[in-house]
């Protein structure tokens, strides 16, 4: 390999931030070529756990490898570590790679550093995306959106490794194989198996790859019950993705049984759930439902607007104090400012009926129509939000998007019996058509509304006002979460 080769892998791997000095020559490392175990603990300080090791020793014995795991198992403090390994036991040059630079940079590469520091009589030039030992050995780091670079590299002692596996483009896969070519290349790839679809699943599924599963409750901490590992993952995380998602869904198969979901899609709400928010409406109506007289615990009343974009759709108005949704209606064959006009119509009833005397706080959904619907609001000085479901979420690594966070939300609050829902057999159909998957980060996605509209025949404008106001009277958005709070009908 030459040192052409290198140089155009190498795009800002930063500046030095740890240097070691030949202690003694690389060439004793050697006696490790097959024994990673041994240089994990006698030059590395570190012992690793039964499937830790079993993953080095797959990748030491296999040309390519492919591993699919639970959460906090470990395997980018292994894969920092093998790299290690491969670099000086084997006097090979390794590529780190995958889908976000957070992922590579600030993850897989602490884990380089840390275990580097551990062990000064490695010798090399460690930056923040490389590690330069001489002209044959080393490391380079970029992400996999970069992989264009690989084309023509190859080295005789090569391996690749590939963190979230599960979210790595298939052009990527391709390139990385294709410079593997020499029989004592390497690849291995690791992730969350979140999609049914996709390169990741196609080479877990291929006679190609040596795979390996590992499952949550195989981890040590989980089999004793104690933090043997820091960090790793616990009986309380199994617990909680049980109680949160439920024990056979896709994301319970995927993050503790390190299984494939078998759909690609789930229903986001239960029918029961949404009975029981009905009942509760109709009850707490007829008098024997939840009430409480302190009055000046009675939340401010929100507005969810959702505009019609064109012809068929209708524009869709959600009434909410707290966790209860007074009132849901929608209209069509209006423009912008007639919109308005019946906004503020309604805030003004709703003022009335409050004990505050407040105005609702309207949150209109931005995207195409709302926009001018919010411009318009604004200027009749009508307190007035933008919801963007498009815009990041507050825990991107749980939620591909707001509207995501937002869905989730109302399924949470449903299935916990937080919410009242006037009874609406629309509504009702609405949000049984609202269907989630696991996007290729493993976060939380809802299907596209164009696929809600394609199977309901129409638009689900009832549920978008709902779900968008809920978020906001509810907390999802902005304040604490009102879980506790009973409000008259």
């Amino acid at each position: 390999m030459s040192t052409y080769g290198i140089d155009r892998l190498r795009e800002q791997v930063g500046e030095v931030i740890a240097k070691h000095e030949a202690a003694r020559d690389v060439g004793v490392f050697s006696k490790y070529a097959d024994d990673p175990g041994g240089f994990f603990c006698d030059v590395l300080r570190c012992e690793l756990w039964e499937k830790q090791l079993l993953m080095a020793e797959l990748v030491r014995d296999h040309r390519r490898v492919v591993t699919l795991s639970a959460n906090g198992i470990g395997k980018d403090f292994l894969c920092a570590r093998l790299a290690l390994w491969w670099i000086y036991a084997r006097r090979g040059f390794v590529i780190l790679t995958g889908p976000t630079e957070r992922q590579v940079k600030h993850i897989l590469m602490r884990e380089v550093r840390r275990a580097y520091a551990k062990a000064p009589e490695l010798p090399g030039e460690l930056y923040s995306l490389e590690l330069r030992v001489d002209e044959e050995s080393g490391l380079i780091a970029f992400t996999s959106d970069n992989a264009d670079r690989l084309t023509g590299f190859h080295h005789p002692h090569l391996l690749i490794c590939i963190t979230e596996g599960q979210g790595v483009a298939e052009d990527a896969y391709e390139a990385f194989q294709a410079c593997a070519t020499g029989p004592a290349n390497r690849v291995f790839v690791y992730g969350n198996p979140t999609k049914p679809t996709g390169p990741f699943y196609r080479v877990a599924h291929s006679d190609n790859w040596k795979k390996l599963k590992i499952r949550a409750d195989e981890h040590p901490n989980v089999i004793s019950g104690r933090e043997e590992i820091p960090g790793a993952v616990s009986r309380e995380f199994i617990e909680g993705i049980a109680e949160e998602y439920g024990a056979s869904s896709s994301i319970y198969r995927a993050r503790v049984l390190a299984e494939f979901p078998t759909e690609s899609i789930e229903g986001l709400i239960s029918r029961a759930w949404l009975r029981a928010a009905f009942e509760r409406h109709v009850a707490a109506g007829r008098g024997d439902g939840p009430r409480r007289d302190d009055s000046h615990l009675v939340p401010s009343p929100i507005m969810g607007l959702d505009i019609a974009r064109f012809g068929p759709d209708r524009t869709g108005r959600s009434t909410i104090q707290g966790p209860i949704v007074r009132e849901i209606t929608t209209w069509g064959g209006a423009s912008i400012t007639e919109t308005v006009d019946r906004v503020i119509a309604h805030g003004l009833a709703v003022q009335e009926r409050d004990i505050w005397n407040r105005r609702p706080t309207v949150w209109v959904d931005e995207p195409g129509l709302g926009g001018g619907a919010i411009d318009v609001l604004k200027q009749r000085g009508y307190p007035t939000r933008g919801f963007n479901g498009s815009e990041r979420a507050s825990d991107p690594s749980r939620w591909l998007n707001t509207r995501a966070m937002a869905f989730w939300h109302f399924r949470t609050e449903l299935e916990a019996d937080n919410v009242t829902l006037p009874p609406d057999k629309l509504l009702l159909e609405e949000a049984l058509s609202v269907e989630w998957t696991i996007a290729q980060n493993g976060a939380i996605q809802i299907v596209g509304k164009d696929l809600i509209r394609r199977q309901l025949g129409r638009s689900p404008d009832r549920l978008d006002s709902v779900v968008i106001a809920l978020c906001a009277s509810m907390g999802a958005i902005r304040g604490p979460i009102v879980r506790s709070m009973k409000v008259r009908i």
